[in-house]
């Protein structure tokens, strides 16, 4: 018995002392992250002031005409006795416009050198927190190895042969930036990389069509192809109701000379541009100068410098299609307090520059870990990640004695590591804010597109608040379909022959073009053919019949596509009159609800001790039909469908498993993979 207890002490003692390396390990890595992502976000921010104090200079007179300063190719402009008032005039201005474009030089060297002082800071700042740094590539199957990705970035830089040389790429406003970068990129890897960094490396990401790359797309067509209600999927929906003709030379060649470089550094990028244009918006300068205790010039001195300013570029603004920061619609899970207790405060409602961290460290343990990964196909087809086989369990097992603590995203394609922001505040003259006094029209940064000095503090935020492009070359598979569809369209040949070889992991996203490109598989979600003022009323309640009165190419093929159905509504807890449980039709209205909490109003007035509940009321407008225990809202006479907007409920339904028991998953808001509060 005495050995008995021995040997489980011993188990016990080696195994909490694992325990208690990786908890360590973990709390490490996780101050680690946070402190180097407000690093590189405090430099972002400094990079960012410092251009918006250089565009204060630019828009102030008094800088371009001092007779004090000198720049480059000035003397030219120098005045001469036998000048005219015209030329010294013509002069003055040239002069000025020159020392416009020494400044801009500046900027452009912020853009580059400011991120990577960022990057510097956060490796750094992770390697004083206890973070094992990575010297040397090596093998591109090791987890660990970030330097890997630096090696294939600093090949690409040196490449003649690419984006960064065409054009004028390689000088940027008088900036010759690609060998000062590469120097201090290689620098920085020699000291070690112990943070991956977010980058907006040239890659797919201005794709036309942009269908084509989106992995959730191929999903949503593989699930409808299964049975699954997934025709609410936003683009999907759009392809569907898209004339055949379309279709004729499906599917459209991806074109990506949209790409281009973005002129600053793709690693913990500023999100800049430098714009030429001045417009109306500007005549304006002298009362924002107020908030900064400069005189600043108007629209019409800018004009004759040829000023030209940096701006905000359009991943900062959330009006625009490509905007990456918090969603700011009324309807956002973000601003109905889903993920967060409040709603986002006005003067952070913008994208633009972000700084991610990501760590990971491998923790050795004295025991041996066996481990065991269970994802049924129903989760892989809710999660986005569609397979083509049945449903079966897909289990993984692996023994190890080292338990990993942190994300890798060269291996599971996650952000799992610390995002941290520039924090910006500015608040216009009172003259200049709208009747309404609207607080984000005020406060946010980006109410004027000039970049201004007041980004003054960074804070953590959650990783799912702003769309992060976490710097890996490691293409995620939808991006390595797309090249791999251009080069086989590139050569003649079609997705139907079946020679194409897909990279691996990528075969449901071809057999998903495959179906979509075909009028059957279409007409399942949105049958043009169909007309619901064509059957009677009787005849749309059997709609509900998926056998027997939904589109099929033989039996029906007037029926209805899935989006032509109208809506079925699950699990209301409202109180309903017990006639729509019992009966098999029943139309309940805002005015028999309004009869039925009259009857309840005047039992309370006769006793003020009775209490009963009151009955939901419909909107107006609206007629609730319940058939078979379940019920359908109609607008009038006319059928509420899946393709309008549901108010109550999300965009179908999916089915899962609760246990061991099925039951139904309502559709709904997706909670992304990395929500809630930033991790303090």
């Amino acid at each position: 018995m005495g050995l008995v207890m021995i040997l489980i002490l011993l188990f016990a003692i080696f195994f909490f002392f694992d325990i208690h390396n990786v908890i360590r390990g973990k709390m490490k890595l996780e101050t680690a992250e946070q402190a180097a992502a407000l690093a590189a976000a405090r430099w972002q921010a400094e990079s960012l002031n410092l251009v918006g104090e250089i565009n204060l200079l630019i828009a102030t007179e008094n800088v371009l005409l001092s007779e004090n300063i000198t720049v480059p190719d000035t003397d030219i402009f120098k005045d001469n006795a036998e000048d005219g008032e015209d030329i010294l005039e013509n002069k003055k201005y040239a002069r000025g416009h020159a020392r416009v474009l020494a400044l801009n030089e500046m900027q452009s060297r912020i853009t580059f050198i400011g991120p990577l002082l960022a990057l510097a800071a956060a490796q750094q700042t992770a390697k004083n927190n206890g973070i094992n740094p990575v010297k040397e590539s090596g093998d591109h199957d090791d987890p660990r190895n970030v330097a890997d990705d630096f090696e294939q970035y600093q090949r690409r830089l040196n490449s003649d042969n690419n984006i960064y040389t065409s054009g004028n790429n390689l000088n940027i406003n008088g900036y010759a930036w690609r060998e000062p970068y590469k120097i201090l990129i290689r620098e920085i890897q020699s000291n070690g990389i112990a943070v991956r960094p977010n980058a907006m490396v040239v890659g797919i990401e201005g794709l036309q069509p942009a269908f084509l790359g989106d992995a959730s797309l191929y999903s949503a067509i593989i699930a409808c192809s299964k049975g699954y209600p997934a025709w609410c999927h936003w683009r999907l929906r759009q392809l569907i109701k898209e004339d055949d003709s379309f279709f004729e030379n499906w599917p459209p060649m991806p074109d990506f000379s949209f790409i281009r470089f973005s002129q600053q550094s793709e690693i913990y990028p500023l999100e800049l541009e430098l714009r030429t244009d001045l417009t109306s918006e500007y005549e304006n300068f002298q009362l924002y100068g107020t908030n900064f205790g400069k005189d600043l010039m108007g629209l019409n001195e800018a004009m004759r410098y040829r000023s030209r300013f940096y701006h905000y570029n359009h991943r900062w603004h959330p009006n625009e299609r490509t905007y990456t920061g918090p969603e700011v619609d009324r309807h956002s899970p973000w601003r109905r307090g889903i993920f967060l207790r409040k709603n986002i405060k006005p003067a952070v409602l913008y994208g633009g520059a972000v700084a991610y961290a990501e760590c990971v460290e491998h923790i050795p343990g004295v025991m041996q870990f066996k481990s065991s990964y269970n994802q049924t196909q129903a989760k892989n087809l809710f999660a986005g990640k569609a397979h083509l086989e049945t449903e079966k369990s897909l289990v993984k097992e692996f023994k190890t004695s080292k338990v990993q603590v942190g994300g890798n995203y060269s291996v599971d394609l996650q952000n799992s590591g610390c995002v941290a922001k520039p924090i910006g505040e500015f608040s216009p003259p009172a003259s200049l804010r709208d009747a309404s006094g609207d607080a984000y029209d005020s406060t946010n940064p980006v109410t004027i597109p000039l970049v201004l000095p007041v980004f003054n503090k960074v804070n953590l935020i959650p990783g799912s608040l702003q769309k992060v492009r976490i710097f890996s070359f490691k293409w995620p598979p939808v991006e390595q379909f797309v090249v791999a569809l251009k080069d086989w369209l590139d050569k003649g040949n079609s997705i139907y022959d079946e020679n194409f070889v897909t990279p691996d992991g990528t075969n449901y996203m071809l057999e998903a073009l495959r179906l979509l490109g075909t009028k059957e598989f279409r007409k399942k979600g949105y049958n043009h053919d169909f007309k619901a003022e064509n059957l009677t009323g009787a005849e749309l309640i059997k709609l509900f019949d998926r056998e027997t009165r939904l589109y099929d190419p033989v039996k029906n093929p007037q029926g209805p596509g899935w989006l032509q159905q109208p809506m079925l509504h699950y699990g209301r807890n409202y109180k309903l009159p017990k006639d729509a449980t019992e009966m098999n039709l029943y139309y309940y209205t805002a005015e028999i609800a309004n009869e039925l909490n009259k009857k309840i109003e005047e039992k309370m007035k006769e006793n003020p001790n009775y209490q009963e509940a009151k009955y939901i009321v419909p909107p107006e407008d609206e007629t609730w039909l319940f058939y078979n225990g379940q019920y359908i809202r109609m607008k009038g006479n006319t059928f509420f469908d899946n393709m309008e907007k549901d108010p109550y409920d999300g965009c179908g339904v999916i089915p899962c498993r609760c246990g061991q028991v099925p039951c139904q998953c309502k559709g709904g808001i997706s909670s992304g993979t990395n929500t809630g509060p930033a991790r303090l």
